[in-house]
């Protein structure tokens, strides 16, 4: 499955310098940037038998943004065929004077670019994984769910994937980024004794390096665990109260926080975080880290798309909001200063709050541990936040084996983030499934709809 990173830089280095060249030899063409992204992706499908599937291709796409004055237009293209792309240049450099004029577009101005020497965050994996080590992944994965009693159907898929993707630019902006990513997941389908109900069950790890996976017989047990663990469901009860988020609900629960705090969303005054900064909008307790430059991290870099350094972030701090998430345009239309962040959020913690995780379950009378949310709305304009979700009966300060699910989680963010409470776990990065970690949590007054 390899793409070695030589290959690809003999097949773009001179093409997308020869490209940019083009562009700019328009005399409408004032700035112009040239993105070569290729890709290579292997992918196997198993049940607890035998492969069931197999795939696998390199793809190629050049990315041009072209520049007159106040006007830009982009444009993608498949392959990379040259002539084919000065044609595609061509012709969007005539209609160019068409666009719109827009002040916030521009490429970052040449003396802003970071001259930092790059940092080798270990993002692609070298070591010679084959289809073959895929395929006995794959397979061991479903064998391990299959194994179990109560389990009626159990697949599984891994895809491995190489990434490279080399940009050039009038400025002077310069940047390739190699990468790899081992992504799989295993799926199981438990049915009660009677035959009169079945549930579902997955898990999941995501890495840059192959060694870094969750064992494959650590996933199929844990698709079987949330699979058998459901059967039984029923709802719970109705009203206002406690819920305590595992790790996986609690990283699904912060990522409002940066929906709430995106530039586009401030900019058009579409978020009730839009006049924040400087207050506090969470609970004392949350710090929420945001950082580019943990190795083998699966959003992490040195630079961002832009050219600016990408340094760590605390968007929020002991509860208070110190920046918003903006890329360089909406850094231009809120007049901020921009902050490194033009690919989006990189990767998260947050970071530990004073209370064991079962200190923090202990005075619950009645409640609900939450394991996953699906589906839903969560508007940040107004702070609605109304999500389906499953999980368990918390009753006696003690999570008990009833599950729970179909319900739903109401509430308004503003609400919610004031009454959060962490657990004092200390989570660190890079995680085998995410590019978020979260402790358990728990959000105090929430109304459980049934």
């Amino acid at each position: 499955m390899r793409y070695a990173q030589q290959d690809f830089l003999d097949k773009t280095q001179d093409l997308s310098e020869r490209l940019l060249e083009f562009a700019l030899s328009h005399d409408a063409i004032t700035d112009a940037k040239v993105v070569i992204n290729g890709c290579s992706e292997v992918k196997k499908t198993s049940d607890a038998n035998a492969l069931t599937a197999s795939s696998s291709g390199v793809t190629h796409e050049v990315k041009v943004i072209l520049f007159s004055g106040l006007k830009c237009v982009t444009f993608s293209q498949g392959g990379m065929d040259e002539e084919a792309l000065k044609t595609a240049i061509r012709d969007n450099a005539d209609i160019i004077h068409l666009a719109p004029e827009n002040p916030y577009v521009a490429l970052l101005p040449r003396e802003q670019l970071s001259t930092a020497a790059s940092e080798d965050l270990d993002l692609f994996d070298d070591s010679q994984v084959t289809g073959e080590d895929l395929t006995l992944y794959a397979l061991a994965m479903a064998q391990s769910a299959a194994q179990q009693p109560q389990i009626t159907v159990a697949e599984s898929q891994v895809v491995g994937v190489t990434s490279h993707s080399a940009a050039v630019a009038s400025n002077g902006f310069k940047r390739y980024r190699p990468m790899t990513r081992y992504s799989a997941q295993a799926k199981a389908f438990a049915q009660s004794a009677d035959g009169a109900e079945m549930e579902s069950g997955y898990d999941y790890t995501c890495t840059r390096h192959f060694a870094d996976r969750v064992a494959p017989e650590l996933i199929g047990r844990e698709a079987v665990d949330m699979a058998v663990s459901s059967l039984g469901a029923i709802m719970p009860r109705a009203g206002k109260m406690p819920i305590v988020l595992n790790h996986d609900a609690a990283e699904q629960f912060f990522q409002n926080v940066y929906a709430a705090i995106d530039g586009t969303a401030v900019y058009r005054g579409k978020t009730f975080m839009k006049d924040k900064v400087g207050q506090k909008v969470m609970s004392e307790s949350v710090t929420l880290v945001d950082d580019p430059r943990v190795k083998r991290g699966l959003s992490s870099m040195d630079i961002d798309s832009a050219g600016l350094l990408a340094k760590p972030i605390a968007f929020i701090e002991s509860g208070i909001l110190k920046s918003f998430n903006i890329n360089l345009m909406e850094a231009r239309q809120l007049g901020l200063d921009p902050i490194g962040r033009e690919d989006g959020p990189a990767n998260t913690i947050i970071l530990p709050g004073t209370q064991s995780p079962d200190e923090l379950i202990a005075d619950i009378e009645y409640g609900i541990y939450i394991t996953a949310f699906h589906g839903g709305e969560v508007d940040v304009n107004d702070g609605k936040h109304s999500r389906q979700a499953q999980g368990f009966v918390i009753q006696d300060g003690k999570i008990t084996e009833q599950a729970v699910n179909g319900f739903g989680v109401a509430g308004n963010l503003q609400d919610m983030f004031m009454n959060v409470v962490l657990a004092n776990e200390s989570l660190s990065l890079p995680s085998p499934r995410y590019d978020t970690v979260a402790p358990i949590t728990r959000i105090n007054d929430v109304v459980i709809a049934v």
